[in-house]
This record gives C-alpha cells, structure tokens and sequence, in this order.
C-alpha cells in the first residue's frame, strides 16, 4: 500500500514565473497536507512531515518524505494503529536522519510515560539503519537543525543530543519541554524553555545558552522571541512589538556572553510582517527574509532584505504571491541559501482541490515594497 502510495505523489519545484493561482495550481506536492515539518537541505532536496488530511486527522497516516529532484528519494510511513511515530532529523552536512519513538498503549496515554524506547536511525538509500537507542521515558522531542532535545516530565530533565545522537547536555530541573531550540556551527546550543501561567501575560520565559557541556548563561523573559544563531557565538532574537494588526517585528542581538549589544525595528506600511534571520560569515551578509500581508486588501508579499554587518540596508527584493488568499506565506531558505516560498492554501470554498506549492522565491513577480524598513 506504501509502494502503491509513493507511486502517486511527486513534488514539482516551479521552475517559470508565476503570480496567481491559474499559474500556479499545477505545481503541487500532491496528496500531502499542512505540513508540520519542513527541512529545506541542499539544492533541490527537502524531506517534509506531513498529515495527509489539511485538517490533520491522525487517523489518515502520517510521513516523512525526503524529496530530491521532483521526486520521492525515500519516505517513512507511520500508521496510526501501529507502535511506532518518526520525526526527520536534520543535519548541517545536508543529509537526515529518523528518530523513532514508541507509542504507548491505549491503556495508557495518559500516562506521564507516554513515550519509551526513543531510538534514532541512519536514513539512506538502504532504509533506516544503525540503530541506537538514545533514552526511556520520553514524551516529547523538539527537533532543530543539527540535533534535537528529549523531555522527561517526570525527571524534569531535558536531554539534548547533536543529529548523530551523542549526548551534548542534561538541563535538569527544567520548567518545561523546549519551546525554541537552535544549535549554530561552533558547536553553541540555545533553548527556551517556559512555565504559563493562567493567563499569557503571567507566563514567564527562560533562554539559555549552551557550548562544552557547559551552562554559559541564562536569561528570564517576560515572552517568548524567536531564535537565529550569528554563527559567531551570539544569537538574534524578533518579537512582536505594539498593539494592533500591523505589529512591528523587534529585533535584538545578544553576544556571546548574552550581553544586548544591538536593538533594531522592522516596520511596514500597514501589512503584517514576519521575519527570519540567516547569517552568512563567509561574506559578512546578512538575510533577512519573511512574509508581508494584508488579508483584507488582498495584498500577499514576500521579501527577501540582504544586510551588511552594521545592519544596513544593501537591498530589498519583494514578490507576490497569491494563493488562494493564504496569508501564512512561508518564506524557507536551504542551505546553501536558495529562497523558497511555501504556500497551503485557505480559501474555505476550495480547499478541498488545493494542494500545498513550493516556488522559487525567483520565480515570483516583482512587487512594489509595501514599506519595509529597518530602524
């Protein structure tokens, strides 16, 4: 059933420029919905976790699929009724690897112990091989480029392990499974972790930073930001900032001592923006790169803002998109910093034709900038 499946299912990177859905609607991942994991690698390769049904039905299967060229590579399939759920691991060198974890018995989900037995497996041309167990007692994982973390809620203790499996650190008396994690090329980890309270504004966050098996520091926050390494010891964090709609995005670098030593704010002219950060060391730029989008005006943008080191402006380049008005516009960059524009797709009328897209972000039509800025 699995082989009849795969035979059915190609992903088709657009390669001609589109602007609507006309264009656009037969470049598809076809039969693959709501992604809840996307990995972009190298060149034209990309493995995806995804819920076949848009609604996320857990009883229609599940996958992990690594797609090469337009084609499924390989893919691991995951029954609801059986024993056993996958996640991708991703490394830095392009490749990925498969974490296996073991369900528990009906009997017994809610049981603390909801997952054991968590082992992590090579993933090649030859299936998943090399197995190792990694830990017992497991209920969730938050996975990263470049390793993963473990949550034991009955240790409070959160495990963190590179790609390969090798045990970097155990953060004991921890509040909570991670919420952010993210590992850089020096070998330096952060992970946010929280503890809610009955209402938002009373939740309390905790970053820390992580490099030898040692604990560097750690911050409390009262919210939680989003994470991107410099690649040099340090880390950018973005929050929303203001009231409203059209939030502005803050933007602040801590050093390598977690020290704020920059604070910058990205603004637009009335459209919802957001905003991903990717340094590039070798040449000093960096990318940002995000959505921006005004559902009610039927403005849908994406851009892509190349900084130099001081945080200057040395471009701007914004495209539009309109896929059946999906304001959720995803902009993902592989790892050798190709720009990708994934889209699902909301339109109620028609949801059940739409199949999510990914589209070179170069393909896309120019757009005029809906005012963004950097202050």
């Amino acid at each position: 059933m699995i082989r009849k499946t795969v035979a059915m299912i190609s992903l088709v990177i657009m390669m001609m420029s589109v602007s609507s859905f006309a264009e656009v609607s037969q470049y598809e991942i076809k039969d693959r919905f709501t992604p809840t994991g996307l990995y972009m690698l190298y060149g034209n390769n990309m493995v995806s976790e995804t819920w076949p049904d848009r609604d996320g039905r857990t009883d229609q299967g599940w996958y992990v699929t690594w797609f090469q060229d337009r084609k499924i590579l390989r893919e691991v399939a995951y029954n609801p009724d059986g024993k056993y759920r996958y996640y991708a691991v991703p490394h830095k060198d392009g490749t990925c690897s498969i974490l296996r974890m073991e369900l528990p018995d009906a009997a017994n989900m809610a049981d603390e112990k909801r997952y054991s037995n968590l082992i992590l497996y090579d993933w090649d041309e030859n299936g998943l091989s090399n197995p190792r167990q990694i830990a017992n007692n497991i209920k969730e994982i938050r996975v990263a480029f470049g390793g993963f973390a473990t949550w034991n809620p009955n240790a409070r203790e959160i495990g963190i392990f590179d790609s390969s499996g090798s045990k970097l650190f155990i953060l004991q008396n921890a509040e909570s499974m991670p919420i952010r994690l993210a590992f850089d090329q020096l070998g330096n980890i952060w992970v946010m972790t929280a503890v809610y309270g009955e209402r938002y504004k009373d939740s309390r966050y905790y970053l820390r930073q992580i490099r030898n098996g040692t604990l560097l520091w750690e911050k409390k926050l009262d919210w939680a930001v989003s994470i991107f390494p410099d690649q040099q010891g340090g880390l950018y964090t973005t929050e929303s900032l203001g009231t409203g709609s059209y939030k502005d995005v803050g933007i602040t670098h801590l050093n390598a001592d977690g020290k704020e030593d920059m604070r910058k704010t990205l603004t637009a002219n009335k459209v919802v923006i957001g905003c991903t950060i990717r340094p590039d060391p070798q040449n000093g730029q960096i990318i940002v790169t995000g959505r921006a989008v005004a559902n009610s005006r039927k403005i849908y943008r994406v851009y892509r803002m190349t900084l130099d080191t001081d945080w200057n402006i040395k471009s701007i380049d914004v495209r539009k998109l309109n896929y059946h008005n999906d304001y959720n516009l995803n902009v993902r960059m592989s790892l050798d910093g190709i720009c990708f524009v994934h889209a699902n797709g909301i339109d109620e009328q028609e949801r059940g034709d739409i199949h999510p897209v990914l589209i070179p972000f170069d393909e896309l039509e120019a757009a005029e900038n809906p005012g963004i800025a950097l202050r």
